[in-house]
């Protein structure tokens, strides 16, 4: 009986030990996910995504538009350091004054990765001719945006 009890206090000490072994490995890499998740998105200070709607309506250009070329640029602005314009020619244009070639450009701290050739459905602002855009917006791929494109065409039309 005394064995049994002894045998019974060794092996809950074990399961209480591996126990607070998982929890304190559980919480630590809850801690280091979370502070990357904030330290990552100081950069951009991105909130929420919006929803479609609203996204429209906040972006002063939405359209569609292939990659023609991408130059990064160095800025005397302390601010604004670095940052890229990339050259787009307009294949739809759901809303904004867009002309068939356009500049689109974002700052590297909350840049989005664009690739020559390929096509995007961009959101943004503009300033000056120039559309301002980052990774906070529902800028995609048109390839990842099927259903963005297909209600869009049904609002604005082809």
């Amino acid at each position: 009986m005394v064995n049994q009890l002894l045998f019974l206090t060794v092996t809950n000490t074990q399961t209480v030990t591996k126990s607070a072994y998982l929890i304190k490995s559980i919480i630590t890499l809850l801690f280091f996910t979370l502070s990357y998740s904030v330290f990552a998105s100081n950069d951009c200070n991105c909130k929420e995504s919006e929803n479609l709607f609203k996204e429209v309506k906040r972006s002063k250009a939405v359209f569609i538009g292939k990659v023609e070329s991408i130059r990064l640029f160095n800025s005397s602005n302390k601010t604004d350091n670095k940052y890229t314009i990339v050259k787009v020619r307009r294949i739809n244009h759901y809303k904004g004054e867009i002309s068939k070639t356009i500049e689109v450009r974002f700052t590297e701290n909350c840049a989005f990765e664009m690739e020559k050739g390929e096509s995007y459905l961009i959101f943004g602002k503009m300033k000056k001719g120039i559309v301002i855009t980052d990774r906070c917006t529902r800028t995609k791929r048109v390839i990842d945006t099927p259903d963005d494109i297909e209600i869009l065409k049904k609002i604005y039309g082809e």
